[in-house]
């Protein structure tokens, strides 16, 4: 599962954390924090918060991805580490999903 917030609106944070209570009974082996900073307006989270959030995120299992979705596009590719929707992208297709079954060759 994916979990979304707002850097801009903590609340959102504290919020999806119901919805956590919820998920975590599922199989899933995707499991990813996305915080959503708009860089035209400025990241508004501060240190002490993402510091709680980045630690919230690793006691429950879940990988922490920063992600402009404005600005998609600009990603950086200077580096070989995915980052953003990229990394999301990657976390989709690296997944293995336990309810589907592979075809049989010749099949």
């Amino acid at each position: 599962f994916v979990l979304i917030f707002d850097v801009q609106k903590i609340s959102t944070f504290f919020r999806l954390q119901q919805w956590f209570q919820l998920l975590q009974s599922t199989t899933t082996n995707l499991r990813l924090l996305v915080a959503n900073t708009l860089r035209e307006r400025g990241n508004a989270i501060d240190e002490k918060n993402e510091t709680k959030i980045r630690e919230w995120a690793l006691d429950h299992q879940m990988e922490y991805v920063e992600v402009a979705f404005n600005d998609a596009a600009k990603e950086c590719k200077e580096t070989r580490e995915k980052l953003g929707i990229s990394r999301i992208h990657e976390a989709f297709c690296s997944t293995m999903w336990s309810h589907i079954a592979l075809k049989k060759r010749g099949g």
